[in-house]
């Protein structure tokens, strides 16, 4: 806000600060995106499958200008022919980030079929990633019937035989030697029962085809029957007006003449469940994996001390909405919390990829040693014809007492935990950690911004006196900055009077209570609302691990001894103002027991 309110001020009467203002204020942007963003190289394709003589695009993406070097595309051609390339140049904003980028991009034409690959490519000290490529062999019998038409149509599939619910991958494909086609469509693909959804956008290439050059614009298909049977596919079919560009017509327009094409019709064969398959949700797929994660990262459970638990299937091959739900069993020593799932569905590719993602908050209510039992899911392999199993293994846990923990009445232990106050008390164990971790950034920016902006005011202060006097102070408009403001210290001053008397009777609810309007007239925020904004809001240690004590105390089913309310008194007569990351007070804090 700051750069951006000095680069739009104007200044007519002095054009050298104008100057100066607009390249000081370039470095500081430049100075924090370069600061907080690392410069990479990253390689990326159109297509990873084609056929021979089809070409593909290979983009090369540099986080940083470069006018007059490139990279060295040498090692592509072992295995591909570079047909063309081109470079450009851009500034793009990402994330508050100015990044410089460069892109090269590049069309191969693979020189033979099978399984190929693009090496690292290597830009300075960058250097990018491989990539698989798999070049297919060429359906020579369509072309053998239409080469020599300026137009056709063409459409495959990946397998003629599959299982019910399982993905068929339909390619339609427009050949054309002309670019003067207009009002030109291209019908959807259907099938009775079935389940269609286009896979990423329309790609367009070139090809050869018997030594002619086509363009082609291909568009891929994933379709899943729902039923067995033999079913046939309808023929795709193309209309449009191609110009003739050697006849005109009165007022320059081209004549044009209408051409339609169709494909071949293709038959396929739905196969039922095998009847081997166990008695399960039916997942017919090319893979599926299933993982863990935990938060906090480390197994380290306590009685009260909630952990989520994160649950995730990734499969390739079918939509997320086929995919069973975990269902965890009910364990006596454990209280499970689930969250709603996500479910994530990808179709850029030539196939679908898709997720399910259950967390569970889970929080221990006895101590002692607890058996996780195993997470399996069975699948069909579409790739094998066999059955799979994936498993999370079986795992032991040990719960170890909670901090305050020493004598846990039965009663307590089997106390009923609300929900929304176990997933509450959570994000209050972690959010402190959060915080600092993410100011740490912005930190070094901050520094940068502020010692350009010093620079700045001494420049234009500098350039300003060798031309005007100093502008005069008016006596009338003169303030005391350093006068204290009485207004504001009456409000903390009642708030701080109700919550010590609160603190004397030691009822945490209504410590509770009145510690939330305290913290709005300290920092003069009304939006605060809970405990946790308050524990955001300043850095005094003492004050946040008494407030944390306070939420176990009121939150936990176990219970909480020694406590006090003097805990919370104590902390707040020990603060002061470097301990307050925001607030409007501008005198010391009223002392906790006034006289």
């Amino acid at each position: 806000m700051v750069a951006q309110a000095l680069m739009t001020t104007d200044y007519k009467d002095h054009p050298r600060i104008s100057h100066l203002l607009r390249n000081i204020t370039m470095m500081a942007l430049l100075f924090i995106s370069f600061a907080t963003h690392a410069a990479t190289l990253v390689a990326t394709v159109d297509r990873n499958i084609v056929s021979e003589q089809e070409s593909l695009e290979l983009t090369i993406r540099a986080d940083e200008h470069s006018f007059l070097s490139g990279p060295d595309f040498s090692p592509i051609e072992k295995d591909f022919h570079i047909a063309g390339s081109n470079q450009s140049s851009s500034l793009q904003i990402i994330n508050s980030n100015m990044i410089s980028i460069t892109q090269w991009k590049l069309t191969l034409i693979p020189k033979r079929t099978g399984k190929l690959r693009i090496p690292a490519i290597s830009f300075g000290k960058l250097e990018s990633k491989p990539i698989n490529i798999e070049v297919k062999n060429s359906t020579q019998k369509t072309f053998t019937n239409k080469k020599k038409q300026a137009i056709f149509l063409e459409a495959s599939i990946d397998n003629g035989s599959l299982y019910v619910q399982a993905q068929l991958l339909y390619t339609v494909k427009l050949f054309h030697q002309t670019n003067n086609i207009t009002d030109w469509s291209i019908t959807e693909p259907s099938l009775n029962n079935a389940i269609i959804q286009e896979l990423g956008k329309a790609k367009q290439y070139s090809k050869f085809v018997d030594g002619v050059q086509y363009s082609v614009l291909e568009r891929n298909y994933a379709i899943f029957p729902q039923s067995s049977g033999y079913f046939e596919i309808p023929a795709i079919a193309f209309a449009g007006v191609v110009s003739d560009q050697n006849t005109r017509q009165r007022f320059g327009f081209s004549r044009g003449r209408k051409v339609s094409r169709s494909s071949e019709k293709i038959q396929i064969t739905v196969k039922p469940i095998p009847k081997k398959y166990p008695n399960q949700t039916w997942l017919p797929a090319k893979n599926l994996s299933v993982k863990e994660t935990w938060s906090p990262q480390h197994k380290h459970f306590k009685v009260g001390e909630p952990s989520t638990r994160t649950i995730t299937a990734t499969v390739d091959g079918l939509p997320s909405s086929m995919l069973p739900s975990f269902e965890l069993p009910k364990l006596e020593k454990l209280k499970t919390y689930p969250d709603k799932p996500r479910l994530e569905d990808d179709y850029s590719g030539h196939s679908t990829l898709s997720q399910r993602i259950e967390s569970n908050a889970i929080i221990p209510t006895h101590k002692g040693n607890l058996d996780l039992p195993e997470v399996a899911i069975y699948w069909w392999n579409t790739n094998t014809d066999t059955l799979e199993r994936s498993v999370i293994k079986k795992q032991r846990i040990n719960i170890e007492p909670g901090e305050a923990q020493q004598q846990t009445s039965a009663g307590a232990s089997n106390a009923p935990i609300n929900g929304d106050i176990a997933l509450a008390n959570q994000q209050l164990t972690l959010e402190f950690e959060t915080l600092k971790s993410s100011l740490m950034i912005w930190k070094a920016a901050t520094a940068i911004l502020l010692l350009a902006v010093l620079l700045l005011i001494a420049s234009i202060i500098y350039l300003a006196r060798q031309k005007t006097q100093p502008a005069q102070t008016n006596p009338e408009v003169d303030t005391d900055p350093t006068a204290p403001s009485t207004a504001l210290l009456i409000a903390p001053k009642k708030a701080q009077q109700q919550l010590l008397l609160h603190t004397q009777a030691n009822d945490p609810e209504a410590i509770k209570g009145a510690l939330i309007p305290w913290a709005k007239s300290c920092f003069n925020d009304p939006s605060i609302n809970s405990l946790g904004e308050i524990k955001e809001r300043t850095g005094h240690t003492p004050l946040i691990k008494a407030i944390t004590r306070l939420e176990k105390k009121i939150y936990s089913s176990s219970a909480v001894t020694n406590w006090s309310g003097e805990e919370i008194a104590a902390a707040i007569n020990n603060l002061s103002f470097k301990d307050l990351s925001t607030g409007s007070i501008n005198d010391k804090l009223p002392g906790l027991y006034p006289t």
